[in-house]
């Protein structure tokens, strides 16, 4: 059996729901869900791993008026969830946070009745990937990588690179190159980061096993409206306001499009509702609300731009999120999709706000039963083939290949 602690800000649904209430922090919701589905779906494979999580919630205000914040242990769909002390002084912060880190993986190394133990840490998170590279180094642990953004990428949305930010880039790469194994998101990664061509495994996205018998679309409310739904980054960079642009040259008034999520636009959407009421802006909402949304749409839509270099390196988190909902998918044919995907989604082929609005229409325009039968099958695809216990499996493998 594998003995596995993954490092890194994963936390509990209990712990995020609390601090987006409280505004206590305001944690990346993608990031939480893949590692998320990844660690319950290594925990569903019980006859093989065991595993533990090492988190470092990322507040950022205090509670109850206390800089310093210990959160207790608890169990969450049967994995275990610890908690780094949280000292909300900057420096301070970061040097607690590896010295907690260092203590906890010293105790789980030392007192582990296990042959196999393995370090699994999300190598975007300087003060955990930093650690756990070191203690790997000095105390003979395996270590994987999961790399789910290439770090000379992760400032695509600003037009200038400071020196700090060049500094994390390259501490971030060194850290990569330091580990044992990888778990990538595409074969484009592997060819860029892998110089050294150690142990690799790709796991692209998660579909969450949990929702294999959930209800499909929601047909009483598809028969009132018909809802475009996005949620993701609200940048133009990522094709919204193409997207936007599109919709309002579509007429109908039972049509509608719900966005979710936050990003420079927000201001640019406020000024579109009020020419176009047809457009709800709901902001940034917890996932499950999202779900429910997707559930009631007659088509979810990824609008990002496949010409930018950045998407071979890169698998659009919602992509297994839309099509788990049995709702049928709308998406450009981004180079980071393995070309398995495209069978059961429907491919914006020409991006532009013209280009947009035909693939809209077009689907619009299909029956309803056509539109769920496709959906089905989606989800029947990925809940088959990309659920979150078939893909851990995949760690396993790795382990194995590693040295």
């Amino acid at each position: 059996m594998m003995n596995i602690l993954f490092v890194g800000t994963l936390c509990s649904e209990k712990l995020i729901s609390k601090m987006l209430d409280e505004q206590l922090g305001l944690p990346n919701l993608a990031t939480q869900k893949f590692y998320r589905l990844l660690v319950q779906g290594i925990a569903l494979n019980e006859e093989l791993f065991n595993i533990k999580v090492l988190a470092t919630p990322d507040y950022v205000k205090k509670i109850d008026g206390s800089k310093f914040i210990f959160k207790k242990k608890e169990v969450e769909n049967n994995v275990n969830y610890s908690y780094t002390p949280i000292v909300l002084f900057p420096v301070v912060k970061r040097l607690v946070i590896i010295f907690s880190i260092l203590i906890n993986i010293l105790k789980w190394k030392f007192q582990s009745k296990y042959k196999h133990n393995v370090l699994i840490f999300d190598v975007l998170n300087l003060s955990s990937s930093f650690t756990c590279v070191v203690l790997s180094k000095l105390f003979n642990i395996k270590t994987i990588a999961v790399v789910t953004d290439l770090p000379s990428f992760m400032f695509v949305l600003k037009e200038k690179i400071s020196f700090y930010n060049k500094v994390i880039i390259f501490c971030q790469n060194f850290i990569i190159k330091m580990s044992s194994g990888y778990i990538l998101l595409s074969e484009y990664m592997n060819l860029v980061i892998n110089k050294n061509i150690k142990p690799y495994c790709i796991i692209e996205g998660l579909a969450d096993i949990q929702l294999l018998n959930s209800s499909k679309i929601e047909n009483d409310t598809i028969c009132k409206e018909k809802i475009v739904h996005y949620s993701g980054g609200l940048y133009e960079k990522f094709g919204v306001k193409s997207l936007i642009e599109a919709f309002m040259l579509i007429k109908g008034d039972n049509i509608k499009l719900h966005l979710f999520g936050n990003g420079d636009l927000v201001e640019y959407i406020n000024y579109c509702i009020k020419k176009d009421n047809r457009i709800i802006f709901f902001g940034y909402r917890e996932n499950k609300e999202i779900l429910k949304d997707q559930k009631k749409s007659l088509i979810l839509v990824n609008p990002r731009y496949s010409t930018e270099e950045y998407t071979k390196y890169s698998f659009p988190s919602k992509t297994i999120e839309y099509m788990s909902s049995g709702v049928p998918l709308l998406t450009t044919k981004l180079p980071g999709i393995p070309s398995e995907y495209f069978e059961f989604v429907y491919s914006i082929v020409n991006e532009t706000i013209d280009g947009y609005k035909t693939s809209l229409e077009k689907i619009l325009n299909k029956p309803k039963c056509e539109l769920i039968s496709f959906g089905a099958i989606a989800k029947d695809f990925v809940m088959t083939h990309k659920n979150n216990k078939v893909q851990a499996l995949k760690i396993y493998n790795l382990f194995n290949d590693v040295k």
